[in-house]
């Protein structure tokens, strides 16, 4: 099926058809903003049920050797598919850019590269409420920031 894509990092296999695509521009994003696929906000339905997820990010190109960039890869959750900017829970998060602003120090290692794939875990409940949408949120702060990437979803 060309619509399924296997994907391979290190011992672990995961399975993105083109449905689980949280993002997949060719376009880089400059400002934040929730993901898109085919230039339309993207929310998947994982359901009420509990889900145990992972999101994949694969860089094509990221700006992050600039002293003050920074990067937020944030899995919302919320229990309303238009994503009300008041119901809107960020489940788990990943942070990328400069050494300078992710550690103490001007010699730590810049985070975030292109050709790099990194794995964000989450899970879709906040306490005991399932949070059943699910999004890709990108926040930039620094100078002249500047991301393309692909974010797929995957259970597990």
């Amino acid at each position: 099926d060309p619509a399924v894509a296997f994907i391979h990092d290190l011992d672990k296999g995961f399975i993105i058809d083109a449905n689980s695509y949280l993002h997949d521009s060719a376009s880089a994003v400059t400002a934040s903003a929730a993901g898109t696929v085919n230039s339309v906000a993207q929310v998947l339905d994982v359901g009420n049920g509990y889900f145990d997820g992972k999101v994949c990010l694969d860089f094509s190109a990221m700006a992050s050797h600039i002293t003050d960039q920074l990067y937020r890869f944030q899995v919302q959750g919320s229990t309303d598919g238009a994503m009300a900017t008041a119901n809107v829970y960020d489940l788990a998060e990943k942070r990328f850019g400069a050494g300078e602003v992710l550690a103490s120090g001007t010699s730590a290692k810049d985070v975030g590269a292109a050709g790099e794939r990194h794995f964000i875990p989450f899970e879709n409940r906040i306490g005991d409420t399932p949070m059943p949408y699910i999004r890709i949120y990108l926040s930039l702060s620094g100078t002249s920031p500047s991301v393309t990437y692909k974010a797929a979803l995957s259970k597990g």
